[in-house]
């Protein structure tokens, strides 16, 4: 994957590679990804106090 970014003044590749994954990382990225969403919107749900 390449994106290139000059439009933003910065020449170099930001992502130069992609490296294989196994579905265990994967999992584990979506899991915490996962519970910062649930904790955002638990504080959200709060009453301002």
């Amino acid at each position: 994957l390449r994106l290139d970014r000059r439009a933003l003044g910065e020449p170099r590749e930001l992502v130069p590679t992609l490296e294989p994954r196994s579905a265990r990382e994967v999992l584990e990225d979506a899991r915490s990804t996962l519970d910062r969403l649930e904790t955002a919107l638990r504080r959200l749900a709060e009453p301002a106090a």
